[in-house]
């Protein structure tokens, strides 16, 4: 099986609080549990959803319509997409939470995608 630097590739993306297996099967297993943290699997599995969507969105444009996109702007959409997706999940969170003891916090989604991920 080919081995591929996925690791570099985060880390281009801008991802550089991850370590990214290096081989596709790999890459899979990894994105069904990769951390002890939920709020971090639901991240990971996040990114995994939203690359998958932007490549083929990508591939599909320039094959209809000749236009390609670079690949920083792909990589600034995505992070885009998915910091607004864990805005609504942190605005849901808070909402659905009972009054609690002033003073404590719960770590929010984005919190652990900036101390994770977006270093």
């Amino acid at each position: 099986m080919r081995s591929i630097n996925y690791q570099g590739h985060a880390e281009k993306l801008g991802f550089s609080g991850l370590t990214v297996p290096s081989l596709l099967h790999t890459v899979f297993q990894w994105v069904l549990s990769p951390s002890h943290s939920p709020r971090l699997n639901i991240i990971i599995k996040l990114i995994f959803q939203a690359v998958l969507y932007f490549l083929w969105k990508e591939k599909n444009s320039r094959l209809h319509n000749s236009v390609p996109q670079y690949a920083q702007s792909i990589v600034k959409d995505i992070q885009q997409l998915i910091r607004a997706k864990l805005s609504g999940l942190d605005s849901d969170l808070y909402r659905s939470q009972a009054p609690s003891v002033p003073g404590t916090s719960v770590e929010s989604y984005l919190f652990t995608w900036f101390h994770y991920i977006q270093v």
